[in-house]
């Protein structure tokens, strides 16, 4: 019980000005805080180690893009053992690689990269993670990372990505909001600290509904993408190359 109150508390300092939200103050807390504040987090991880099942092949090479700690990097390491030649993750917050280098210091094949994953110059993989990080980044330099994703895969590889998404109408899109803000509430956030959350990801977060990312990736390339996850306005893709 005592950690539960002290992480609440340290939680509850996370507060920015407007559009001013950073993962470089949360990365202390990021893990707690993630969990509290997106729908079935962990199922969504679980089903990212199951899914990649399909796609381990002959050039085992994963990247994940915005790593963050290296949890989900840990949980997939583990899961796979060695049957991954390299799981490189990357983050372009330098408190969040240190953190992830920490945890993940004991697996031989686990490489974490301070860097913008749209500078990256990756080499041939079988499997792009993408766990919540592409609705962060400018729609341009979006687009041409999801084609250098595509460019970088090998025939039969795929990208896994999960975002938070906008509907398609704005009476559904009034019903989500409502019903994640009761999801936030019910999991310890008072109503200062969700609509502080909110103000402070204006500009930061940029989110495209669920049609215009499977058209960024169809445009990319991929032949077959796939819906394999929705919980309110949180979406997770299978895109097949």
């Amino acid at each position: 019980m005592q950690e539960t109150i002290h992480e609440k508390r340290i939680d509850r300092d996370l507060q920015f000005p407007l559009g001013q939200w950073n993962f470089k103050d949360a990365a202390q807390v990021f893990d707690y805080h993630i969990m509290k504040s997106i729908p079935a987090y962990k199922f969504g991880q679980n089903m990212v180690l199951q899914l990649a099942t399909f796609f381990l092949s002959e050039n085992n090479y994963v990247y994940e893009l915005g790593c963050s700690t290296g949890i989900l990097a840990e949980k997939f390491l583990k899961f796979h053992g060695n049957k991954i030649d390299r799981y490189i993750g990357i983050d372009n917050v330098v408190e969040m690689t240190a953190l992830a280098k920490k945890r993940l210091k004991a697996f031989d094949n686990a490489e974490i990269v301070h860097s913008e994953a749209s500078k990256y110059d990756y080499d041939p993989c079988c499997l792009f993670i993408s766990y919540y990080t592409l609705q962060f980044i400018e729609i341009p330099k979006r687009k041409k990372l999801i084609q250098n994703m595509y460019d970088s895969l090998i025939d039969g590889g795929a990208a896994i990505i999960f975002e938070k998404v906008l509907s398609e109408d704005s009476y559904f899109q009034d019903i989500t909001n409502q019903l994640y803000f009761s999801f936030k509430y019910d999991n310890g956030f008072s109503e200062e600290e969700i609509l502080n959350k909110m103000f402070s990801l204006q500009g930061v977060l940029r989110p495209l509904t669920s049609k215009e990312n499977i058209q960024l990736l169809k445009e990319a390339g991929f032949r077959e993408v796939y819906l394999v996850f929705r919980s309110l306005s949180f979406d997770g893709y299978l895109a097949v190359k």
